[in-house]
C-alpha cells in the first residue's frame, strides 16, 4: 500500500476542485471506506501498535497565544510506509467539511501559511482566517490509500511455505527417530531384564555348584585322611615286622644241645649267646618286599659243573661275585638301579657253613641292621605308601649289546595308500620329492638369523606380520613344536580335506591320523637334517663328500636288510610248498618235519637270517655267506636243508618267472657278520652254547631268552 497526499508547493488552482470532490466523496468509495475502517483501530488494538524504529519527524507548530497547541497525531506503518492519523480538531463545527470551506474562499495553501505566519497579534477580523487555515490543514492531513500489488509478497509467501514444509518434514523425521528410540529403549530394557535374570540364575547355579564342591571336598578330605591313617598304620606295622626280621628276632630254628624236642621251634637271637623263649603262636615269615628276578633259562647243551650249588643263579662278573641261595641274600634295593661298588672285593660262594666264620668277619661283612639309617626308613615308608621319593624318573633302556626285533604292526586296509597320498602332498608343499632333498635347502635348515626366521619369531611372539602358509610350506626348524608348526599342521589337515580327504567330511580319527603323520614325517626330516649337519670348521666340499659317503653306506646296509628279508620270505614259501593247507592235515613224518622247520624259521625271523656279500673275485654273480656269532651251528644245517628243497620249476617243468635265486657260497672259515647286536627274545637253544655261557648273569637276563624248542 502507498500513501498519497497533496503537496502544497505543487498544488495548483486547477487541481483543487478535484481534491475537494475526492475529499467530499471519500465516504462513498467502498475501497476507501474499507481503508478508513482499517485505519480506525480500536483502543485495545492501538495499545499493541508499536511505533517504527525511526519515526518521521513531526513538524514544529508554533502555537498562537490564544489558541491551544494541537496534539501530535499517531503514526502507523503499512507495508513499511509510515503514515499519520488525523489529529482531532477542537472546532467541531469545522471538522465536517474543512477543505470545502477553505477551497471555497479561493485561497491557496501557501497564502494561508503566509497569512498565518504574518498575523502575530490577535485581531477580531483574523480569527476567522486562522480557523479556515486550520480547517485546510486538517483536510490536507487526510491520506488517501490506494491498493497497489506488493512484488515481494509472492516470493515471501513461497519462501515461508517452503520453510514450513521443511519444518514439517524435519518434525516428522524427529518424530520417527523418537519412535525408533522408544522401540530400541524398550528392547534394551527387555534384554537388560533377561540378562539380569540369567545372571541371577548363573549366580544360583554357581552357589549350588560351590556348595556341592565344598561337600565333595570335605568328603574327599575325610576319605584321604582315613586312607592316609590306614596306610600309615599299615606301614608302621610292616616296618616293625621288617625290623624284627632284620634283627633276627623272628627267625625260627631248632634248639641245639638242649633237652627240648627237635620239633619245638625256638627264636634264636642274632646276638651270640642269647636265646629267647619260644613263641607260643609263631607267625609265618613275612614275604619279601620285592620279587626275586626270574632265573634265566639253562641252555640244554650247556655243561653244568657238579661242584656248583644247584640253586646258584649269580655268575661271576667283573663287579659281582657268585652268590648262592643257600647263603642269606642281601636286602633288595628300593629301586632297580645299577649297583655301585664300594671298593670292596666280595668272595665267591664257598661250601663252608656260616658257623665256621668268626664273629669279627660277620661284623665287618654285615652292617649293623639293628639300627638302620633314618633315611632308609623314610624311603621304605614312602615305598610302602606307593610314593616315589626320587626326584626324577630314569628311563630303562635295553642292553647296549642286544637289540629287540622289529615288531610289525598290523595295518588297517587302505592305510598304506593313505600314507603314500599324504607323503606325496606334504613333499609337494615343502618342495621336495624324497627325504634327502631336504638337504638341498641349506638356507632354510642351516642358516641363522634370516628374514624368514625373524618373521617366524615375530609371528610366534606378537602374532604380527605374515603368518604361516600351506603353499609354499616353510617349516620352523628352530622351534619345532612352536605355534608356527602347529598352525601349519592345522592348515595341512584342512588342505587335505579340500583335496578330497574323506569326501570333504572325514571323521575325527582320520584327522588325528593325518596330524600324527605330519609330525612323524617332520621328525624324520629333522633327524636327517641333524645327521648331515656340517661341522664348525668344515667346508662345503668336505661336507658334501661326507654326506654322500654316509648315504652310500646306508644304501649298502639297506640292500643287506632287503636281501635278508627276501631270504626269510623265500624260506617261508618253501615250507608252505611242502605243507598242507591246514594243520589238521599234517599226518606224515615228513609233514611234521616241515612243520618243525617252519616253526624254526618263524622263530628266527628276518634278523636270524645270515648276511652275505658279493664275491668280487668271481666272474659269476655269487654271494659269500657271513657267520652269525650268536646263532647255533645246528640251525645252519636246518636252513641249508630248506634251501635245497626249493623248487625252481612250475607244474609244467618250466622255469618259474621272476628273478633267479642268488648263488650263496659258504666257506670253511667265513667272515663274521658286521651286526654286533644279537636279537632278544629267541628260544634259548637257538643261541650258540659257548656264546651264551660266556654271558654274565645280567646279560642273560637282558637277553630275555625263551624256553627251548627242542628241534
Amino acid at each position: 500500500m502507498q500513501s498519497i497526499g497533496p503537496n502544497p508547493s505543487v498544488t495548483s488552482s486547477r487541481s483543487r476542485p478535484i481534491d475537494v470532490e475526492m475529499g467530499d466523496n471519500i465516504g462513498r468509495d467502498p475501497d476507501e471506506a474499507h481503508v478508513e475502517h482499517l485505519l480506525r483501530v480500536p483502543d485495545h488494538t492501538m495499545l499493541s501498535i508499536q511505533a517504527p524504529s525511526t519515526p518521521l519527524p513531526t513538524p514544529v507548530t508554533k502555537a498562537l497565544p490564544h489558541l491551544p497547541t494541537a496534539a501530535t497525531p499517531p503514526t502507523l506503518a503499512l507495508n513499511n510506509i509510515p503514515f499519520t492519523f488525523p489529529a482531532p480538531s477542537q472546532n467541531a463545527h469545522l471538522e465536517k467539511f474543512p477543505q470545502t470551506a477553505g477551497f471555497a474562499k479561493g485561497s491557496s495553501t501557501r497564502q494561508t501559511s503566509k497569512s498565518r505566519s504574518r498575523s502575530r497579534s490577535p485581531s477580531p477580523g483574523g480569527r476567522e482566517g486562522e480557523q479556515m487555515a486550520t480547517c485546510s490543514e486538517t483536510a490536507r492531513s487526510k491520506i488517501r490509500l490506494v491498493g497497489i500489488a506488493d512484488p515481494q509478497k509472492e516470493a515471501l509467501i513461497s519462501a515461508l511455505t517452503e520453510q514450513i514444509s521443511k519444518s514439517n518434514n524435519f518434525l516428522q523425521i524427529v518424530g520417527r527417530q523418537l519412535e525408533e528410540i522408544k522401540r530400541d529403549t524398550a528392547a534394551l530394557c527387555i534384554q537388560a531384564q533377561e540378562a539380569e535374570n540369567r545372571s541371577k540364575q548363573a549366580e544360583m547355579a554357581i552357589q549350588s555348584q560351590q556348595t556341592l564342591s565344598d561337600v565333595r571336598l570335605k568328603d574327599l578330605e575325610k576319605s584321604l585322611k582315613e586312607d592316609a591313617s590306614q596306610k600309615v598304620q599299615l606301614a608302621e606295622k610292616r616296618t616293625q615286622s621288617m625290623l624284627l626280621d632284620i634283627q633276627g628276632l623272628r627267625r625260627i630254628g631248632s634248639t641245639p644241645n638242649t633237652g627240648m624236642s627237635e620239633e619245638v621251634p625256638m627264636i634264636i637271637d642274632r646276638i651270640p649267646g642269647k636265646h629267647s623263649a619260644p613263641s607260643p603262636n609263631p607267625r609265618p615269615p613275612v614275604p619279601p618286599r620285592f620279587p626275586q628276578p626270574a632265573l634265566p633259562p639253562v641252555h640244554p647243551h650247556a655243561k653244568v659243573d657238579s661242584t656248583m650249588c644247584s640253586k646258584c643263579y649269580y655268575q661271576e662278573t667283573d663287579i659281582f661275585a657268585e652268590k648262592c641261595l643257600s647263603k642269606p641274600l642281601p636286602s633288595m634295593p628300593l629301586y632297580f638301579e645299577r649297583p655301585r661298588s664300594n671298593g670292596e672285593t666280595t668272595l665267591p660262594c664257598s661250601q663252608s657253613s656260616e658257623s665256621e666264620s668268626s664273629e669279627d668277619e660277620l661284623g665287618r661283612s654285615r652292617p649293623n641292621l639293628a639300627t638302620p639309617h633314618p633315611e632308609e626308613l623314610i624311603n621304605l615308608l614312602f615305598t610302602t605308601l606307593g610314593i616315589n621319593a626320587r626326584r626324577g624318573s630314569r628311563r630303562r633302556k635295553g642292553h647296549p649289546e642286544f637289540k629287540d626285533p622289529a615288531k610289525k604292526r598290523a595295518k588297517e586296509e587302505g592305510t598304506t595308500a593313505l600314507t603314500n597320498w599324504l607323503r606325496h602332498h606334504l613333499h609337494h608343499l615343502i618342495g621336495i620329492k624324497k627325504t634327502r632333498d631336504i638337504l638341498k635347502l641349506p638356507d632354510e635348515i642351516y642358516a641363522s638369523n634370516t628374514e624368514l626366521q625373524r618373521t617366524m619369531a615375530l609371528w610366534e611372539t606378537d602374532k604380527t606380520g605374515q603368518g604361516p602358509t600351506v603353499d609354499p610350506m616353510k617349516i620352523n626348524w628352530d622351534n619345532f613344536e612352536g605355534p608356527w608348526n602347529m598352525q601349519l599342521c592345522e592348515a595341512f589337515v584342512q588342505y587335505c580335506i579340500e583335496k578330497g580327504l574323506g569326501e570333504g567330511n572325514p571323521p575325527e580319527d582320520v584327522k588325528e591320523f593325518v596330524a600324527d603323520y605330519f609330525w612323524g614325517r617332520l621328525q624324520r626330516l629333522r633327524t636327517t637334517i641333524r645327521k648331515n649337519k656340517p661341522g664348525a670348521d668344515e667346508d662345503p666340499e668336505t661336507h658334501n663328500a661326507r654326506v654322500e659317503g654316509r648315504h652310500l653306506e646306508s644304501l649298502v646296509i639297506a640292500r643287506r636288510n632287503t636281501r635278508r628279508n627276501q631270504l626269510f620270505k623265500d624260506r617261508v614259501d618253501i615250507c608252505f610248498d611242502n605243507l598242507p593247507k591246514t594243520a589238521s592235515e599234517i599226518v606224515t613224518d615228513e609233514q611234521r618235519l616241515w612243520k618243525a622247520r617252519y616253526d624254526i624259521v618263524q622263530a628266527l625271523g628276518p634278523e636270524g637270517m645270515s648276511s652275505d656279500e658279493s664275491d668280487l673275485d668271481s666272474d659269476k654273480k655269487t654271494f659269500i655267506v657271513k657267520k652269525i656269532p650268536w646263532r647255533n651251528r645246528r640251525l645252519t644245517e636246518v636252513v641249508q636243508g630248506i634251501d635245497k628243497s626249493r623248487n625252481l620249476t612250475n607244474a609244467y617243468g618250466n622255469t618259474r618267472p621272476g628273478n633267479s635265486p642268488r648263488t650263496r657260497i659258504r666257506r670253511d672259515r667265513p667272515r663274521k657278520s658286521a651286526r654286533k647286536k644279537a636279537p632278544t627274545g629267541k628260544p634259548v637253544d637257538m643261541y650258540d652254547t659257548d656264546w651264551y655261557e660266556k654271558l654274565t648273569y645280567r646279560k642273560q637276563i637282558a637277553l630275555k631268552a625263551e624256553r627251548a624248542m627242542k628241534y
